[in-house]
């Protein structure tokens, strides 16, 4: 919707990270869209499959200690049957190269020994008919090609998930539940494992900052209306993972499509609250970029990247601050040049 697009650009947003259902247990595919009025999703898009997103129970207003339990074997359940899925595709595709290379080196070996062969062969059917016996050519057997895998359209994604080709997002709080994820996912040394929300998540701050596990942190201001996942949730929440060597982002939460808007309110809550401001502007520009895969256009101002640029009139997380002009793909979508 344009309307909400501009709103976003006028708080400085200008790409965002969106779900087909957020909050969900299987969130599907996300992309990476640039905020552009009037431009088609498919001519935004800076990537169309950046992550895949899963919510666990606890995220979702679920407070049974079974059903959440339940919930993180199903992830991992399913990140095994992506490794294992993925392991199968590797082994048919070394199965089929040694295949095709024995059928070359065969056929290599019959060229090479035709005229031989040739004579070989009239010879001993010229016995054969000298001593009024039936002539036959030996068989040739050909090894067996080897049998594809069955494809499974989701546990190909997942087996994408397993093999470290796209991050997988998942939304998770409880303390418990982040400590059963983190062990659960060990063994899977090419996973790129990101945590959202994760409002307790400063009690396995140290576990993260080994695994260098990123979290995405929503800044959630108390309130009545605080969600029950958020109990644990503290503004200084950023502040205490970096300060324990996390990567930390930003982000909106999901919320609501206009959310992201507020992202440098949300900033500057977390600044107020003890995160540095050159870590709080990472957050919200070149980590997010590279940890979705699209640092090769955003995040930076840089020849060749996407020329999304913001023009402020003070300091980026100052309240008083306005985004006076906004760039987006190199074309004008805020604000007037005098002429």
């Amino acid at each position: 919707d344009p309307r909400w697009e501009r709103e976003v650009l006028r708080g400085g947003g200008t790409a965002d990270r969106v779900q087909t259902a957020p909050r969900t247990r299987i969130g599907g595919l996300g992309a990476v869209l640039r905020v552009h009025p009037g431009k088609l999703a498919h001519e935004s898009a800076l990537s169309s499959d950046c992550s895949l997103a899963l919510t666990l129970s606890s995220a979702r207003g679920g407070d049974d200690v079974f059903e959440r339990a339940a919930d993180t074997e199903r992830v991992l359940g399913a990140i095994a049957d992506g490794w294992a899925y993925l392991q199968e595709k590797n082994e048919y595709k070394h199965e089929l190269a040694a295949w095709e290379k024995a059928i070359a080196d065969k056929q290599k070996e019959l060229d090479d020994g035709f005229k031989k062969a040739k004579k070989d062969r009239e010879r001993a059917q010229t016995e054969a008919t000298d001593k009024g016996n039936e002539f036959k050519d030996k068989e040739y057997k050909e090894d067996k090609k080897p049998k594809a895998p069955r494809f499974d359209e989701e546990k190909e994604v997942y087996a994408r998930i397993a093999g470290g080709e796209l991050p997988l997002v998942v939304e998770v709080h409880r303390a418990l539940e982040i400590r059963a994820l983190l062990a659960g996912t060990k063994r899977f040394s090419r996973l790129r494992l990101v945590l959202a929300g994760a409002s307790e998540a400063a009690q396995c701050a140290e576990l993260l900052a080994e695994r260098r596990i990123p979290v995405i942190v929503w800044p959630v201001p108390m309130g009545v209306q605080r969600a029950p996942e958020y109990r644990g949730a503290s503004l200084a929440l950023a502040a205490e993972l970096a300060h324990a060597g996390v990567e930390v982002l930003l982000g909106s939460g999901a919320m609501d499509p206009l959310a992201s808007r507020d992202l440098p309110l949300l900033a500057a809550l977390a600044v107020g609250h003890g995160l540095p401001r050159e870590t709080a502007l990472a957050a919200l520009t070149t980590r997010p970029a590279r940890v979705f895969d699209v640092a090769d256009k955003l995040g930076t101002l840089e020849l060749g990247r996407s020329a999304d640029v913001l023009v402020l009139d003070g300091d980026p997380f100052a309240a008083t601050t306005s985004v006076r002009y906004v760039l987006s793909a190199g074309e004008l979508v805020v604000g007037e040049v005098k002429k």
